[in-house]
Parts: structure tokens; C-alpha cells; sequence
């Protein structure tokens, strides 16, 4: 099948690209990278030292911080309301009272 090889994918894949940005196809990889895995092993202490690392400090400590973020009561009081001019637009809503918007929620809004 000539359209399933290399050349034929890389030609259609780059068929309205221009030629000064078009990229060099490869042929093929000088080394291949399963191999190149297996016959460097410079790198395997560093990996499985974060590998570790990762396991045994950031899961506890992103634990730890779930427990005292979501799981312990938060009993935060709400400080008095003060109704200063400065703090709110002056503009009145059309509708109700003209101090609440249409979106006013009690539980988030001190008015």
C-alpha cells in the first residue's frame, strides 16, 4: 500500500504548509528508545528517589491539609455590619427595594 507508508503520511500531513516551514521528515530514529531505556540505567536511583519522595511526603501532606481545610468545623463569626456610602455603587436596581440586586443572596450578602 504506497498511501500507508511513511513518506506518503508525512506528504499528506504537510500539504498546505509551505516549503520553508515545513518540517524534515525522518526516516528513522538512530536509537531506538525501548533499547536506549534498557541499556541506560544512569537515571533510575533519581527516578524512583522522587518517585518515593512524592509517595511518602506530598500524599500525607496533601492529606493532612484536607483533614484541617474541609473535615475539621470552621467556626469563622462574621464581623458587624457597618453600612458605609463608599463601600457600594450608588446606583438604585429597578427592581424591589432598589438596594438588592436581582442576584442577592442573605447567606452571602451582609444588606
Amino acid at each position: 500500500d504506497l498511501w500507508k507508508t511513511n513518506e506518503a503520511l508525512f506528504f499528506r500531513k504537510t500539504l498546505g504548509v509551505p516549503e520553508r516551514v515545513r518540517p524534515v521528515p525522518i526516516d528513522y530514529c538512530p536509537i531506538d528508545p525501548i533499547e536506549f531505556d534498557k541499556i541506560n540505567n544512569r537515571f533510575n536511583s533519581q527516578v524512583n528517589m522522587w518517585k518515593w519522595v512524592s509517595l511518602l511526603v506530598a500524599v500525607p501532606a496533601v492529606a493532612l491539609l484536607t483533614y484541617l481545610n474541609v473535615i475539621l468545623p470552621q467556626d469563622h463569626q462574621r464581623p458587624e455590619y457597618k453600612d458605609w456610602d463608599h463601600l457600594r455603587p450608588r446606583m438604585k436596581w429597578p427592581i424591589k427595594d432598589g438596594i438588592h440586586s436581582p442576584f442577592h443572596s442573605k447567606w452571602f450578602n451582609a444588606i
